[in-house]
């Protein structure tokens, strides 16, 4: 979603590209045009149907791109 300073009123973006499933607790920062986000968990129901992730994913703000990026060894 993004919202204009002119107007306030969000809006969504269509976006391209491998999205992150819907989370919690995961780590983003920002660094120059690029939002890097790592991990994070989901729950389905109740804290025992819990998903923890070790995934990383990058999305281009300028071009509106999200991107899975396999690592190993983590």
């Amino acid at each position: 979603f993004f919202s204009p300073t002119d107007t306030l009123q969000w809006r969504k973006l269509q976006t391209n590209g491998v999205a992150p499933s819907p989370r919690a607790g995961h780590s983003a920062v920002v660094i120059g045009t690029c939002i890097y986000i790592f991990g994070g968990y989901s729950f389905t129901g109740s804290a025992v149907n819990q998903n923890f992730y070790n995934d990383f994913y990058i999305f281009l703000t300028i071009r509106l791109i999200s991107i899975s990026v396999k690592i190993s060894h983590v």
